[in-house]
């Protein structure tokens, strides 16, 4: 099977994981992967072809074409560097040779590009949902529910969820969303749980020994205003009055100088130490020494379609208790019971939730933590997952 998978941000590392580990499952089984994606990576800031339009390179056995694209740190720039990439993907279609499938994501544009593509050579087409489009768009104020703009992308989002061949979501309740006739396109594939750290409940208990010394709380991930980072430091001033502990920030993200200036005013610099962002395959070992993982959001009326944050499948993955401000359906840290949910709103409700972690014993804190661990491993199965992906392309490719 040949696959092309067009996008503008995936990149063929675990820093962008969900392409990344599908398609390393998808290769083992002899699948030829091919990687279409701007050249300019917004996490490390480098461009790997600012020279001529395509780069053709292998990287961790994936097929990956870097159309050339510039740095960009403004939405305005953003919307014109997706536009040329893709006109750009568009014209790469005519460079590449026979391929079975394509599969694309949102943004909805580089998708409904991949549609016309497929379309013009006959083969499936597979759109994935990660995100609530363009509601996103919405709560993140980058445009107005009543915009040409977020007309223009609903229409295209129908488009293609009546012309794709298989709708791939890791939202468990888009179905009430989508149209009749496209709910039976759509296949749940949630994120995958690929911490390879294998625990039992004893040698979980041995890593919160004397935990009450050292409570050590985890944040991983982006720092934008939907990630709500601010509302743990603002639950800190509370803590910090209250029990000893240290926090760890990890990622990048727009607002990070933001929360660098709310440390500094409530005197936390004691407390929390800021890093940058760790690849996810060396992330697992910090998380591994902590007690808590914090999982912050806005607060977001689309998670009533499903809650599909990265970073809970990695905390999971390393038996943490969670503490989560997303409220949503089928809310995952609620339904396997290894945290709390607190408000997005109020620092003093975060603050009592992690009160409550750590006011357990090390016995409750551990079985919380194994809770998400075991729940993880039976929903987020690599193996599970990725061979039930790949059975339902192939049926694609066979009978269409």
């Amino acid at each position: 099977m040949k696959i092309w998978y067009i996008s503008d941000v995936d990149k063929a590392s675990n820093r962008t994981s969900r392409v990344y580990y599908y398609a390393q499952k998808f290769i083992k089984k002899n699948c030829n992967f091919f990687l279409s994606t701007s050249s300019y990576d917004k996490w490390s800031k480098e461009n790997h072809n600012s020279k001529k339009n395509f780069k053709f390179e292998i990287i961790n056995k994936i097929n990956v074409i870097f159309i050339k694209s510039f740095k960009h740190n403004s939405q305005f720039l953003r919307s014109i560097s997706l536009l040329n990439i893709c006109l750009k993907t568009y014209f790469l279609s005519h460079k590449l040779n026979k391929v079975d499938i394509i599969i694309s994501s949102q943004p909805s544009l580089i998708a409904y590009i991949a549609m016309l593509i497929a379309k013009k050579r006959k083969i499936p087409f597979v759109y994935e949902i990660r995100d609530f489009w363009p509601h996103c768009l919405v709560h993140d104020k980058l445009i107005s529910k009543t915009s040409v703009i977020f007309f223009i992308l609903k229409k295209i989002e129908i488009t293609l969820y009546k012309n794709a061949n298989l709708i791939v979501t890791n939202l468990t309740n888009i179905k009430k969303y989508i149209d009749k006739k496209s709910k039976k396109k759509i296949l749940y594939i949630p994120n995958p749980q690929v911490t390879k750290k294998k625990l039992s409940f004893e040698q979980n208990l041995k890593l919160y020994k004397n935990f009450k010394k050292k409570f050590t709380i985890i944040y991983a991930g982006g720092f934008s205003k939907a990630h709500n980072v601010q509302l743990l430091l603002r639950a800190l001033v509370y803590l910090k009055k209250k029990i000893i502990f240290k926090v760890i920030l990890i990622g990048e993200g727009s607002e990070k100088n933001y929360c660098k200036e709310i440390i500094k005013k409530n005197d936390l610099n004691s407390y929390v130490k800021v890093l940058s962002h760790i690849p996810r395959n060396k992330i697992t070992n910090i998380i591994m020494k902590s007690h808590l993982c914090i999982a912050t959001t806005a607060s977001n009326s689309t998670y009533k379609y499903g809650i599909s944050l990265n970073k809970l499948t990695e905390y999971m993955g390393c038996a943490k208790p969670i503490i989560i401000t997303a409220k949503g359906h089928s809310n995952p840290v609620l339904k396997s019971k290894c945290g709390y949910c607190s408000k997005s709103n109020s620092p003093k409700d975060l603050a009592n939730k992690i009160i409550k972690i750590y006011k357990l014993s090390i016995t409750q804190i551990s079985q919380k933590g194994i809770n998400g661990y075991k729940y993880s491993n039976y929903n987020f199965n690599y193996n599970k997952l990725s061979n039930k992906y790949y059975s339902k392309l192939e049926s694609l490719i066979l009978n269409k």
